[in-house]
């Protein structure tokens, strides 16, 4: 890394993923070279050794205050002891060394909802800079789709916290709306269990389906459904939704709740209550019109807000402050 900064002479180094694959002693190597370092974080794993806040079915904030070594006590990742040990020590050893906050000059995110909650973690005396990026996605790429068929659609790993369950109690309530589930997991076995125990007829399983084919699935929709029981950051799938010009029934967990309108670009509920979730599905299917309308509302705010001239300005403004600051804060 020294080496390539040498030859290089970046302004400035952005880390994407760097406590899954990449050593931390690259920092050490930028400080070295006295360059700035900005890291996206797009999951939890900056603050909390399980980078999910969530395990046995429920959302978990025992890491907060420093407590990196919860994660052995509750023997939360991957549910496996030995990795949950070998985690928690590697996460208290970079954070004993204090690696990430003293060589990173600032963390961005995709949500507000995961900068809020860093800030919670990390307590607000402390001195790094927290800074809101957005999504990269340029949504007028995609072309709306304003007819459709007759499914609504989940697309995700079939686990335990992508609330999967609470959508097929809600499909009960529903009959006359049909489901489509696309994706693969852990728990798809015991999801078409539960779907023979419900008796549902309104439930199709299908499997994987990647590619166009899967935005194929988003297109011919009459809405999505995001029905997540963590504090998901901000899904792929959110955008792709509103860039096909479909509405998004989401959760009101994570970062999903900040990115829809309800009644405008589509509908939040409580994430647990399948009741509401039924509620809001019945709605939505049989006001067919409005519900296309919400999608063609997402469509056009969609298009406005993520394309590839107001995210490079944003890290463009991003950039230039920190390598401003930087530089002004190494002369002092």
């Amino acid at each position: 890394m020294s080496k390539l900064l040498s030859e290089f002479k970046p302004d400035i180094v952005h880390c994407f993923s760097l406590y899954i694959v990449l050593s931390p002693s690259i920092l050490d190597a930028c400080r070295e070279a006295n360059i700035p370092v900005v890291m996206s974080c797009n999951d939890y794993k900056h603050i909390c050794t399980n980078y999910r806040l969530y395990h046995h079915g429920k959302i978990c904030m025992d890491c907060k205050g420093g407590k990196l070594y919860m994660p052995i006590i509750n023997n939360c990742c991957k549910h496996s002891f030995a990795f949950s040990v070998a985690s928690s020590i590697e996460s208290m050893v970079h954070e004993f060394l204090n690696i990430h906050r003293k060589n990173i000059h600032t963390f961005l995110f995709e949500s507000k909802f995961m900068l809020n909650t860093t800030r919670e973690f990390w307590g607000t005396e402390k001195k790094y800079n927290l800074e809101f990026l957005g999504k990269p996605f340029h949504a007028p790429t995609y072309q709306a789709h304003p007819a459709c068929e007759d499914y609504i659609l989940f697309m995700g790993r079939l686990s335990d916290e992508k609330g999967v369950e609470v959508l097929l109690n809600a499909m009960k309530l529903v009959p006359e709306a049909k489901l489509k589930v696309v994706g693969r997991g852990p728990h798809e076995q015991s999801l078409k269990e539960l779907g023979q125990t419900l008796e549902l007829k309104n439930v199709d399983f299908a499997g994987s389906i990647w590619g166009d084919a899967a935005k194929d699935q988003i297109r011919n929709s009459r809405f999505v459904v995001l029905p997540s029981l963590w504090h998901e950051n901000f899904s792929y799938v959110i955008t792709e939704t509103f860039a096909l010009g479909k509405a998004l029934l989401g959760s009101d967990t994570g970062g999903t709740p900040e990115n829809i309108i309800p009644n405008k670009t589509g509908n939040v509920y409580p994430a647990h209550d399948h009741i509401k979730l039924a509620d809001h599905i019945r709605n939505m299917w049989n006001d067919k019109e409005g519900t296309r309308q919400m999608g063609m509302n997402a469509k056009k705010l969609v298009d406005e807000n993520f394309n590839d001239t107001v995210f490079s300005k944003r890290l463009n403004e991003i950039y230039t402050n920190v390598i401003n600051s930087y530089h002004k804060r190494s002369k002092q």
